[in-house]
């Protein structure tokens, strides 16, 4: 089964989106089996719990669903536990797809959270490269850390991970210049992603 991945918002342009926060309506009891119908929400319950909050948010025109956007505390996620985190979703009726109104609607769901003072977070599968070019067309991008383990005799292992789940990693040993690197091994569904190219920048700024 293929992972999730996580990313983080780091604006770096601005966005004109193709509809405004007033053009939004929050989703009620009267939605819930239109809602259900999209396959959106894992359940019954979820679709009850995040209405009731007011997490879900609706575009129509004349009456008919264009999109959805949703900000959804990370309940799930063991490793998320600070509570001002969202995850930002949307969801564009198939009709209107290749529209940009998905790209608008996370856009809009991302500066909600903000002026909420909460912090927002969106995932998708590392091989959605439709996915991924939304979010990174706004300001996300993937989330990543290193993590240096020292195993013995001065070798650490280096890895430059996406949560728990290591995307690439190398020995290295300190020698009197830095650190001598032996050969990166990269997750097979990051090759030519431009993660060895991240790598072999961090290696040059002396972060990897």
């Amino acid at each position: 089964m293929e992972e999730m991945y996580k990313f983080v918002y780091r604006p770096s342009k601005p966005f004109e989106p193709l509809f405004t926060e007033e053009s939004l309506i929050f989703a009620d009891k009267g939605d819930r089996e239109e809602i259900l119908s999209l396959d959106f929400f894992d359940d019954e319950y979820e679709v009850d719990r995040f209405t009731q909050e007011k997490s879900i948010y609706l575009l129509r025109q004349e009456g008919k669903l264009i999109a959805l956007g949703s900000l959804i505390p990370a309940y799930w996620r063991e490793d998320l536990t600070d509570p001002d985190i969202r995850e930002v979703g949307m969801y564009v009726s198939p009709q209107y797809r290749g529209r940009n109104l998905g790209r608008s609607m996370v856009w809009l769901m991302t500066q909600i959270c903000l002026e909420k003072g909460l912090v927002p977070i969106a995932e998708c599968l590392f091989s959605n490269k439709a996915s991924r070019a939304t979010l990174e067309s706004i300001g996300y991008v993937l989330d990543i850390r290193i993590n240096v383990c020292t195993v013995h005799d001065g070798i650490s292992v280096r890895a430059l991970a996406q949560d728990n789940s290591v995307i690439a990693h190398a020995d290295s040993v300190k020698t009197n210049d830095g650190y001598s690197f032996g050969p990166v091994e990269i997750r097979p569904e990051f090759e030519n992603s431009g993660i060895e190219e991240k790598i072999l920048s961090f290696i040059r700024e002396g972060l990897f």
